[in-house]
């Protein structure tokens, strides 16, 4: 086995037993963020169509937009038709979801969060820094006296 063969392996084995293919994690992120939405799903179909229209995102395809039947295909267990990347973000958006989000980084290691979240944590990583200037300005302290 050669070494870049031999490194994957440990790095695949990170994921113990889960798929690289995060289609099926999104579609049911995606029906469970559209469950909790108080949005229909005509509702968001349509304003998916304007929000892409606004971002001057094609959304492709042979009809002139999203409709509920497309809407309805990405929301399938069906793994024939999987949302574009591109209309990933605008589906988030209009459901106020970032659900949908998490398998794509989850399957990687990596963790998707809020803008609360983030400044959460940012708040903690200085609250750590803080306690550890209080030891190092005691230790000089006690050095100093």
């Amino acid at each position: 086995m050669t070494e870049t063969t031999n490194s994957m392996s440990k790095q695949l084995s990170l994921f113990s037993n889960k798929s690289l293919d995060p289609t099926s994690r999104v579609k049911e992120g995606m029906r469970q963020a559209i469950k909790q939405s108080e949005l229909s799903r005509e509702e968001v179909a349509h304003r998916m169509n304007e929000l892409a229209k606004i971002e001057g995102i094609k959304t492709g395809g042979r009809t002139s937009g999203i409709s509920l039947n497309l809407l309805e295909k990405w929301l399938s267990q069906s793994a024939d038709h999987v949302i574009p990347l591109k209309l990933l973000p605008i589906f988030c958006v209009v459901i106020n979801s970032i659900d949908p989000l998490k398998p794509l980084l989850g399957t990687a290691n990596a963790f998707v969060v809020t803008h609360q979240e983030w400044k959460l944590l940012e708040w903690g990583k200085l609250q750590k820094q803080k306690k550890n200037l209080i030891k190092k300005e005691k230790q000089l302290a006690e050095d100093i006296f």
